[in-house]
């Protein structure tokens, strides 16, 4: 019987051992497997918020770039208008001193107009301050016209215009008209030359 108790000692002695060993190491891989699934998730967890970071990143990007964007395109706008508006200042200068510049280029603006109308007889639209220069205008107009082969009679209209400076040309049933005023020309310039006028002002 002493025997028998001490072998059944032992035995259990040996499985109680077995079953901590298998409870060692059953948690030990537990717990590897435990701090593994904690690894997996922070870089998870690490990843899902770089991804959001970077997206957050890109989208404040784009807003900077539009904002920027933007804020060079009033810029422009305030330096071009500012260009106009000069351009606009001189001419209204040149025109009411009535210097011999400001002369030719009416002449050459009633040319112009008569040029792309049809017919022999034009009423020419003018300021009321250039009254008192009209029928030299005029004159040195219909010679320039018959030096290049038209001969036109041009005549003042009584309808007095409301601009700068320059000329608004019609026929005398009002059938075909065209207007050459500073106005026209300087909106048409910035429109033909918008390209290289920004690009003269950045460089500078």
């Amino acid at each position: 019987m002493e025997e028998l108790k001490s072998e059944l000692r032992r035995l259990a002695e040996e499985e109680a051992k077995r079953i901590i060993e298998e409870a060692d190491e059953e948690s030990r891989r537990i717990l590897a497997q435990a701090e593994d699934e904690a690894k997996k998730a922070t870089e998870r967890r690490r990843q899902e918020t770089g991804r959001k970071l970077a997206e957050k990143e890109r989208v404040e990007l784009a807003s900077a770039r539009i904002e920027a964007r933007r804020r060079i395109s009033n810029v422009k706008s305030k330096y071009l208008n500012q260009v106009f508006i000069e351009a606009e200042n001189r001419l209204k200068e040149i025109a009411n001193k009535k210097t011999s510049t400001y002369q030719k280029a009416m002449v050459n603006y009633v040319a112009d107009a008569v040029k792309s109308l049809e017919g022999n007889t034009f009423m020419i639209q003018i300021r009321r301050q250039d009254q008192p220069i009209a029928d030299r205008i005029l004159e040195l107009a219909e010679k320039s016209l018959s030096k290049s082969g038209k001969n036109v009679t041009l005549k003042i209209s009584p309808t007095q215009m409301n601009s700068l400076g320059g000329v608004i040309v019609h026929t005398e049933d009002m059938r075909q008209y065209y207007v050459n005023t500073f106005e026209s020309r300087l909106a048409k310039t910035r429109s033909e030359n918008l390209g290289k006028i920004m690009e003269t002002l950045l460089k500078s």
